[in-house]
């Protein structure tokens, strides 16, 4: 089973991480990156988190959806210029989403509505750490094409008031 969504995770961690060396981490975060986040794990600065934040999907002709990700990358610096670092990195992060931008991967649109924002500046556990977030929109295509290749086919179970329905199984077909 193939998933579009984690093929796009992975294919932006690996993109960013090739891009911008100097990174101690570039991994993929899974929703929006928070002081509680960085709190519950250490991590060594400078740093990229990359993460699909929504995909809302749009049903296609072909039995395919389109998903219309929204998408960010949030620079984790720390040290004496830590806002200034941070700021650095999340503008790096925008330039490498230019409008070819693809991740190497087919079926994708370009990214729009890049924008840059800081999320907080805060002193905690004796570390200042500044997070400031590169944002963007990104049309992936082909959502759900090859979920079910060679896999078992989906079972639906029926109920009618509460008890479970079980169809002939030719059910479907003329007599």
């Amino acid at each position: 089973m193939t998933s579009r969504l984690n093929e796009f995770r992975r294919a932006m961690e690996t993109m960013f991480q090739t891009a911008m060396p100097t990174l101690k981490e570039c991994k993929a975060q899974l929703g929006r990156f928070d002081l509680e986040e960085l709190e519950r794990n250490s991590i060594k600065a400078p740093a990229l988190r990359c993460a699909v934040l929504r995909a809302p999907l749009e049903a296609n002709p072909d039995d395919t959806s389109s998903a219309r990700l929204a998408c960010a990358a949030f620079a984790i610096c720390d040290g004496r210029n830590m806002d200034d670092d941070a700021w650095m990195v999340a503008e790096a992060a925008a330039a490498l989403l230019r409008r070819n931008q693809r991740f190497g991967l087919s079926d994708i649109g370009a990214p729009i509505d890049i924008r840059i924002a800081p999320v907080l500046s805060a002193n905690f556990n004796r570390r200042g750490v500044a997070i400031v977030a590169t944002e963007w929109t990104q049309v992936l295509h082909g959502i759900g094409a090859s979920m079910f290749d060679g896999e078992l086919p989906i079972e639906l179970t029926f109920s009618v008031n509460g008890d479970d329905v079980i169809l002939p199984e030719d059910a479907g077909s003329a007599a």
